[in-house]
């Protein structure tokens, strides 16, 4: 765990929520053309919190590493994000 994910309890935090509410705040980073070092923890969090799950996260997974492309809003099909069209 790294001291931002301590300090502001991301992994906590979304570890609560349901598959549903886990998949809306990923939609509410939509846009958000933020890069700071907390946000980035956030993201890996929550793409943790989808690996966890088994949420199979493919059609957003960043092809260069382990993040995720937040650029279009998504929907949970079953076990599957499909971008939302």
């Amino acid at each position: 765990m790294s001291d931002l994910e301590a300090r502001y309890g991301f992994r906590r935090q979304l570890g609560q929520l349901t598959d549903q509410q886990l998949v809306s705040r990923l939609n509410a980073e939509v846009g958000n053309r933020g890069s700071g070092q907390a946000r980035m923890s956030f993201l890996s969090c929550l793409r943790d919190g989808l690996l966890r799950r088994d949420v199979d996260s493919s059609a957003i997974d960043c092809k260069r590493g382990r993040g995720l492309n937040v650029s279009q809003r998504v929907r949970l099909l079953g076990e599957v994000l499909v971008i939302d069209r």
